[in-house]
This record gives C-alpha cells, sequence and structure tokens, in this order.
C-alpha cells in the first residue's frame, strides 16, 4: 500500500534521511522505531508532502506522491495523527472533529463524529469542551479521531502516546488494537517498544538516517542484542 524507496531529504544543507527504504501492506501494522533525532518525524514529514525528497520515490496505492502537497496527499487516503496532537485549542471536540470530517477514497464513510464518539466514550462526554480543556490522552483520542473521520486507508500515528501515564497510554494502545481487528493500516512510531511489538505485524529502526532493521515483531521481541544496539532497550 505505502512504498518508501530510497528516499533521502533533509532541510537546507542538512541531510536526515539517507535512502530510507520502508513498506506497508493493505491491512497491516508496521511499528517504526529509533532513537531521538534518527529521522522518524522527518520520514513522516516526508511522506506527507511536508518536506520535499532530494531523492527517492514514494508511492501509495499505486500512485506517486512526491511533488504533491499536504492537502493532495490526504487525500489519496492518508491520514495523520502528528506528534503532539495538534488539536485546535480553542476549537470544542465536536467542531474539531467536524472540520477533518469527510469521505475518504472512493467515498468511504466508515467513520463520523457519531463512530468516533462510540469508539471514545471519553470524548462523547467532553463534546462540548474545547480543546485547551482536554487532558493529554483526551487530545490523543481527539487527534486519532480527527483523522479517522477522514476515512484513509492508512493511519500514520507520530509519537502515539508521548507524554501519556501508563494507564493512558493502555487506553489508547487498547483503541489501536481494535482498529486492527476492523482491519486498519497503520504506521505508528513510539518510544515504548516492548509494548508496540504486541500490537505490530512488522517493525523497521531507523538509526541515522537510514533503515538498519526489519523484520517481524517476534523477530524483534526474541533478540535482545538488536533491540539494545539500536534501541537501548533490553
Amino acid at each position: 500500500m505505502l512504498v518508501v524507496s530510497d528516499v533521502h531529504a533533509g532541510y537546507g544543507l542538512g541531510r536526515v534521511l539517507f535512502g530510507v527504504d520502508l513498506e506497508v501492506g493493505e491491512g497491516e501494522i508496521v511499528g517504526l522505531f529509533g532513537r531521538n533525532g534518527m529521522g522518524k518525524t522527518t520520514t513522516v514529514r516526508t511522506i506527507f508532502g511536508l518536506l520535499a525528497p532530494t531523492e527517492g520515490s514514494i508511492t501509495f496505492r499505486g500512485d506517486e506522491l512526491v511533488g504533491r502537497r499536504p492537502y493532495q496527499v490526504a487525500r489519496t487516503g492518508l491520514g495523520l495523527v502528528p506528534e503532539g496532537r495538534q488539536v485546535f485549542d480553542l476549537l470544542t471536540v465536536d467542531q474539531n472533529l467536524a472540520a477533518m470530517e469527510r469521505a475518504g477514497p472512493e467515498g468511504r464513510r466508515d467513520w463520523d463524529r457519531d463512530a468516533v464518539y462510540e469508539f471514545f466514550p471519553q470524548l462523547a462526554a467532553r463534546r462540548r469542551n474545547r480543546g485547551d480543556q482536554l487532558s493529554g490522552g483526551e487530545q490523543q483520542m481527539l487527534a486519532i479521531g480527527r483523522a479517522l473521520v477522514m476515512n484513509p486507508h492508512l493511519l500514520v500515528l507520530d509519537e502515539a502516546a508521548e507524554g501519556l501515564a501508563p494507564s493512558l497510554r493502555h487506553e489508547i494502545w487498547q483503541g489501536l488494537v481494535h482498529l486492527r481487528e476492523a482491519g486498519q493500516g497503520m504506521l505508528v512510531i513510539d518510544g515504548h517498544v516492548m509494548e508496540l511489538l504486541d500490537l505490530v505485524d512488522r517493525a523497521a529502526i531507523l538509526e541515522k538516517g537510514q533503515i538498519v532493521w526489519s523484520g517481524t515483531a517476534d523477530a524483534l521481541a526474541d533478540d535482545p542484542e538488536v533491540r539494545h544496539a539500536h534501541l537501548a532497550v533490553g
């Protein structure tokens, strides 16, 4: 579904990505791991057209994305849950969702505001509250819901549970499990490696702008040497 091939990118004269190769299949969950500063968010920004690659190709469902504007990328069926959540602080929960709600490719309408409220009951109770009146966990639920109402084929979550307490992380993971069971494809980036390995099908490790390891989640879970060498996780 998503194929990132030999992508190079950076900021000004500073190179960050050096030939990244990454794939996510239809209905597949892939975890992208790496220490801070290794290029994970730069990879996401490049996929979504927020940063132009200097070399390489990015295709989604057979269509080339390089050269498209971010709104054009989103219309192909890619949904982003950005790092830092970035909800609209002065809009209510309902207004945040309404601002993004639309049919996906081929007219898909699996998700609307009512479906999000059923999926995240806490948001239903807070639908009239502004974004800046929500807890961190509620903001993350809203960020996920806002991406879902765009009815994407692939959901990309950058730092899916950043800064959340363990109990709130558990709620987010459970939500992602339910999405997986519904067949939602996802590319998930987060520092809680061992927790995410229970969710993803495959994993890739990014180090200094290159994919240095890729394989099944089970293979990474069973290889403490690889985790310690590249992720500082035992």
